[in-house]
């Protein structure tokens, strides 16, 4: 069996950020085969938290280039931009970006290509379209599905790295009757 996750964040929430850690920790220990996706909500809520609609784009447009090279690529950019923000209170620039872009080792040419690329504006109204039904949601939280069986699957809010752990475990035996799956009306249980 293998698990999709996607890990719904605020790119400039620092919660969202260790949430994001968590996932990879958590990732890292367990034998299960996962699938990760760090997907930017870019709603009304997270924007007017921070009043930085232009700097959520940016970073949303950015990450969705360095996504073009490969979803290590993305996740790297984005922790990188995250800390760069988050923890080290560096201003968001083009500068920054460049050197984010030189560490992490993306194809600087392309993605200068992709940043603005109407492909690149096309896959972000794609993705906030599909999460827009996630809006009520705090963030962050897992959507978690059998790849096998995509009715299969569980909201999981206000979540560590113990109770991941136990819902990947359960998820993945034989015996998972602890795991809340859809419901018939093909709405995601909380769990």
């Amino acid at each position: 069996m293998s698990l999709e996750i996607n890990l719904f964040i605020d790119p400039l929430s620092l919660e969202s950020y260790k949430a994001e850690q968590t996932v990879l920790k958590v990732a890292k220990k367990t034998t299960t085969k996962l699938h990760l996706n760090f997907i930017a909500i870019n709603n009304i809520k997270t924007i007017n938290a921070y009043d930085v609609k232009d700097q959520h784009y940016n970073i949303a447009l950015d990450t969705i280039a360095a996504s073009f090279q490969g979803k290590k690529y993305e996740r790297a950019f984005l922790i990188k931009m995250q800390e760069a923000l988050l923890i080290y209170h560096q201003a968001y620039s083009d500068q920054l970006v460049n050197r984010i872009v030189g560490e992490i080792g993306l194809d600087k040419e392309m993605f200068d290509e992709d940043r603005r690329s109407q492909l690149t504006i096309k896959t972000f109204k794609k993705k906030q379209q599909a999460t827009h039904q996630f809006e009520n949601y705090t963030v962050p939280s897992i959507i978690a599905y059998d790849t096998n069986n995509e009715k299969h699957g569980a909201l999981i809010k206000d979540f560590n790295y113990q109770s991941l752990l136990n819902f990947l475990q359960k998820a993945t035996s034989d015996n998972n009757d602890g795991i809340h799956f859809l419901n018939d009306d093909n709405n995601f249980n909380i769990i």
